[in-house]
């Protein structure tokens, strides 16, 4: 099998094949004998008749069956001949099918070869804010959970008896639920900001070259969902519509900011040997990161 790479630009490759005669005849002949197997051919019990008659008989359509199966064989063969690495489905074209071998090219984008430095994401700058729960806070949530018993019991509950509404023995107890709730939620959210903090840093130090195929599948993924949860909402179809276009740039940066994170994160796990996989990626080496980052007050 002969090979030639083209780089078209800094991520788009097209990858020309050509199979020879005997290569093609080889794996020609062992499918065709697979897919013969469930072919009937008058005078003959199926999956009985000669080769040669079977093709007679069948010719166009164990060509195409033909080249499903070899075409991706031979593409995944040259792929790994060349040591590229492809992001999505290539486009198949130029395919030359004859008795004399197989040709055709197929036109890519690869995985953008990235690597960081140290500096790139250690000693990234966090303030970190100590975390306080006011009074009024507290107080708020309890006036609310007070209205919401009034409607259902139709008087004012005393603070013990709305305590007791909510499980609790005691309208101390109730209180110190209540701060422990207002203070998990502010520690989540300022993780949060923490986390995005060192997203956008990661984003402005490190440059990726976006597959711009792969961002037009991630583009749609979302578009989607955003979708979904929309009509989930009971949002109309014509109003999502009417929306669409500007749903579709918010959700583009959004796209652009996931792929670069994921590369970045990939490229950093690499380089620090992290035992990581798809399902952790992300969370794995956020966590070392912040592990490295310059907390102050």
């Amino acid at each position: 099998m002969k090979t030639e790479v083209k780089k078209l630009d800094r991520l788009k490759r097209v990858l020309r094949i050509e199979v020879e005669e005997e290569s093609v005849a080889r794996d020609k002949n062992e499918i065709y004998k697979k897919l013969s197997r469930g072919l009937k051919v008058p005078g003959f019990r199926t999956g009985t008749a000669p080769l040669e008659i079977v093709e007679k008989h069948y010719k166009k359509f164990l060509e195409e069956e033909f080249l499903k199966h070899a075409i991706p064989d031979y593409y995944s063969r040259a792929l790994k001949e060349n040591g590229l690495t492809p992001v999505g489905l290539p486009k198949i074209y130029d395919v030359v099918f004859s008795n004399k071998g197989l040709s055709f090219s197929a036109e890519f984008e690869v995985k953008p070869q990235l690597e960081v430095e140290d500096e790139d994401y250690k000693n990234i700058k966090i303030k970190n804010r100590k975390i306080k729960v006011e009074e009024i806070e507290i107080e708020k949530l309890i006036t609310q959970l007070k209205e919401n018993v009034k409607k259902i019991v139709k008087k004012d509950y005393t603070d013990d008896e709305l305590a007791r509404w909510a499980g609790y023995s005691s309208k101390e107890s109730l209180r110190e639920a209540i701060h422990a709730e207002i203070f998990v939620s502010k520690i989540r959210a300022q993780r949060n900001e923490i986390e995005n903090t060192i997203a956008e840093e990661l984003i402005k130090r490190v440059r990726v070259e976006i597959p711009h195929g792969l961002l037009k599948e991630q583009e749609e993924h979302l578009l989607r969902q955003e979708i979904v949860n929309l009509q989930r909402q009971g949002v109309e179809e014509k109003d999502i519509k009417k929306y669409e276009d500007d749903i579709r740039k918010r959700i583009s940066k959004i796209a652009e900011k996931q792929i670069k994170l994921y590369y970045i994160f990939e490229a950093i796990a690499k380089k620090e040997s992290l035992e990581v996989n798809e399902r952790n990626l992300s969370e794995a080496v956020m966590g070392f990161v912040l592990s490295c980052a310059n907390y102050s007050k």
